[in-house]
């Protein structure tokens, strides 16, 4: 595939550029000033990456292993057993072939069925021996009080032909920033609602970039790694402005159970002054933790299977794209998004759900939270695909905005697909949103105010029975 095409939606590519793999800080509301390699240049679909020896590759099955439960984890599933029919079919028909045939023709009429019934058999779709996605039952549904948690879609695109969104507020005025890729080329542009957005420009500095990580000195640190030397190293700025390479300094080297791969990270301050970095590890990529105690200088391994799904590699029911929240209240929230076996087929098959996991300052264990965060098909008025890279940003009145990439097209027959990014919102604080589509519940209340103040149109002995909207 060409710099800058489209991929194929039934593969994936890679973010990052050349020797750079992207950095996922986190978004929180305060200025972000970044100035390195540009990343996330290449539209992508999480899970698999491109193959050029500069990047990270990812797509490989790897066996389960299973869960630690020794790491503080909770709310984790049981993971499912998976059937493994084509490899024992073959390893059945294998066996038949090889013998003598005793009696002619009994061998190879078996072998034929046999064979036939082990290639209809492996033409199912993945999901079909890998069963549903576990995290849905796990996860549960979440309380309508719980306002943070529910994310309502915003309507249409907050742009189109884009890709690798990376938000963040402006403190002083409200306005969003939006970084973003389109090809190989990186874009900025900013809006004061945070839902229309002017076409961008290549950006000439990088005020609010929020894949810069604050550090405890004031300073600040974009975390890049770097496959040639399997390491974390970075550039740092003193204002936040202009950023320089450091000085080779290798902040993190990968470790054994990392396999010699690393994929998307999120870094940040938390309220201890710790620097956590969370990222993916060992092809196809679950979350592992490293902590540093120094400022971010050097980083130590805290423990792989941070959330609980080392056991589901086989199927890929895993957790892709991690990133970091900040809470006011100390908090940390990990967004992930989950795949699973199968890759996002427009018109089709869509796929990736957001979901969030919870920590008391992000060094500790992480809870899955309840309920999924978002699905494409909560995207009514769109055909979505896909949803990748969920980003969100807490708004100057308190709500919390996630903003997506996502696989689009312009009707249910998957034509004209194309890397869009979306949002969705969450209600104002203290406010319970509504489960129901608001249209409906606006003309069901009109219907009870027509009927208490008006003649009733219907007669006694038929009396009429207004039913909810079912959810």
């Amino acid at each position: 595939m060409s710099e800058g095409a489209l991929p194929r939606f039934d593969t994936a590519s890679a973010p990052g550029g050349a020797g750079f793999s992207c950095s996922r800080a986190t978004g929180v509301a305060s200025r972000r000033l970044a100035n390195a390699p540009k990343c996330g240049g290449i539209g992508y679909r999480a899970g698999t990456n491109r193959s050029e020896a500069s990047r990270t590759i990812e797509g490989l099955d790897m066996p389960p292993t299973p869960p630690d439960t020794s790491l503080g984890c909770s709310n984790f599933p049981t993971p499912p057993a998976r059937q493994r029919v084509s490899r024992t079919a073959w390893a059945a028909f294998l066996s038949i072939a090889g013998r003598p045939m005793r009696r002619a023709g009994r061998f190879p009429i078996a072998g034929l069925a046999l064979a036939t019934w082990m290639a209809s058999i492996a033409s199912l779709p993945a999901r079909a021996q890998c069963g549903d996605n576990p995290w849905l039952a796990a996860a549960g549904s979440a309380a309508p009080s719980a306002t943070d948690l529910h994310f309502v879609p915003d309507t249409g695109y907050r742009l189109d032909g884009a890709h690798n969104p990376s938000p963040a507020v402006d403190p002083d005025t409200g306005d969003v920033w939006l970084y973003y890729a389109d090809g190989p080329n990186s874009y900025r542009t900013v809006s004061p609602d945070g839902l229309s957005f002017p076409s961008g420009t290549s950006p000439t500095d990088w005020e609010l970039d929020p894949r810069g990580t604050p550090l405890p000195d004031g300073s600040w640190r974009r975390y890049a790694y770097v496959p040639s030397v399997l390491a974390f190293r970075s550039h740092a700025s003193a204002d936040g402005i202009v950023y320089a390479p450091d000085d080779g300094t290798v902040h993190y080297s990968l470790q054994p159970v990392d396999e010699g791969w690393a994929g998307v990270y999120t870094a940040f301050t938390n309220s201890q002054d710790e620097v956590i970095l969370i990222y993916l590890g060992a092809q196809p990529g679950t979350a592992r933790r490293a902590i540093s105690t120094d400022g971010g200088n050097h980083f130590a391994f805290d423990q792989a299977n941070l959330l609980g799904d080392e056991a589901y590699k086989d199927c890929k029911w895993i957790h892709w794209d991690p990133r970091a929240l900040l809470l006011d209240d100390g908090r940390v929230r990990l967004f992930t998004m989950v795949q699973g076996p199968d890759a996002a087929l427009p018109g089709q098959r869509a796929v990736g759900t957001v979901f969030s996991f919870i920590s008391e300052d992000g060094s500790a264990a992480m809870s899955l939270e309840a309920g999924a965060r978002l699905r494409p098909s909560d995207f009514a008025d769109l055909h979505l695909w896909s949803l990748n890279d969920p980003w969100v940003v807490e708004l100057s009145d308190g709500r919390f905005r996630m903003y997506v990439a996502a696989t689009a097209t312009d009707d249910a027959a998957g034509s004209n697909p194309r890397w869009v990014v979306v949002s969705a919102t969450t209600a104002l604080p203290n406010a319970v949103p509504s489960l129901r589509p608001p249209g409906l519940l606006l003309a069901f209340a009109l219907i009870l105010a027509l009927g208490a103040l008006g003649p009733k149109p219907w007669k006694r002995s038929s009396p009429c029975t207004c039913p909810l909207p079912s959810r």
